[in-house]
């Protein structure tokens, strides 16, 4: 039981929590020591990256969407790199990825509910639901904004490459009819 006190009293001096509360949980309280709660602990660091992770997936996602927008060069690299994801094994880990990240919305909206109707049985709340509350409704809003743009990106990689044969079947059909004022272009100001 040594060998776990000390490994837990390390842990607590490395994170920098040893305060009078923790250290006097640490000392008096072993059962809190127990394997169980190093295990606990891993999962709780653990859920804590996957927030900077969905953070960093949504500012791309936003990158992506605001490169598709607009024309440019790395729009062509964009969508040529969207192909090469929709064919072969890149769709079957990205379909995987999204149910994955839809079956755990759908977990942590469930969190949501459980939490709240906790809180509404018991009657008063007490900070640490109001926490697990907060952190599932993040992580539930997080999930569901990443699902949401990329829906966007699908779909808007969908138009961009209709519009890109559109154009280009238009420009067949102008070379074998030749420039003739049978078919104008839709921007006057933009050449095909």
């Amino acid at each position: 039981m040594e060998v776990w006190n000390e490994i837990a009293i390390a842990k607590v001096k490395k994170r920098k929590i040893c305060n009078k509360s923790s250290s006097f949980i640490a000392i008096h309280f072993p059962l809190f020591l127990s394997p169980f709660n190093l295990i606990f602990q891993k999962s709780i660091d653990k859920k804590e990256k996957m927030t900077p992770l969905l953070f960093t997936l949504l500012a791309l996602e936003m990158g992506v969407i605001i490169i598709l927008l607009f024309h440019s060069p790395i729009r062509n690299l964009v969508v040529m790199g969207l192909d090469r994801l929709k064919q072969g094994r890149g769709l079957v880990a990205s379909r995987t990825l999204t149910t994955i990240l839809s079956v755990v919305f759908v977990f942590n909206l469930y969190g949501i509910y459980k939490n709240q109707k906790h809180m509404m049985e018991v009657g008063v709340t007490n900070p640490t639901d109001r926490v697990l509350l907060s952190n599932h409704i993040l992580e539930a809003s997080l999930m569901g904004f990443c699902l949401f743009l990329g829906l966007m990106i699908d779909r808007l990689h969908y138009y961009v490459k209709e519009l890109w044969l559109l154009r280009k079947s238009l420009k067949a059909i102008r070379n074998q009819i030749g420039d003739s004022d049978l078919i104008q272009p839709i921007n006057k100001n933009k050449k095909i």
